[in-house]
């Protein structure tokens, strides 16, 4: 079993939780909309494999970043770079839980 570490400095603080979010074949966004003090994302695939693109442009089958189910990806990044941060499912419908943190 592997281990994950996230380095949470000073007042950042946790900003929430997506339980099993279902990410289709259409591009959608990984970022959350709520709130401007995110500057990092936690995402593990739960169910099919995701392509993302952290770019702004949609991810298709052949360009993007496979992760495949058990992944853990964190990007962390000013909030406007997040909200670039798009993924489909490889096929049929993907399953994902992120977590969000800020200041």
């Amino acid at each position: 079993m592997a281990v994950l570490t996230i380095n949470v400095a000073g007042s950042e603080r946790s900003w929430g939780h997506e339980e099993e979010a279902s990410i289709s074949t259409t591009p959608t966004l990984l970022a959350p909309s709520a709130t401007s003090r995110v500057t990092k994302v936690v995402i593990q695939v739960l169910e099919q494999d995701l392509i993302i693109r952290d770019d702004g442009n949609d991810p298709t089958l052949t360009r993007g970043l496979i992760l495949r189910v058990g992944d853990i990806f964190v990007v962390e990044a000013y909030y406007a770079t997040l909200l670039l941060l798009k993924g489909i499912a490889r096929t049929g419908t993907s399953k994902v839980r992120t977590s969000y943190y800020g200041y």
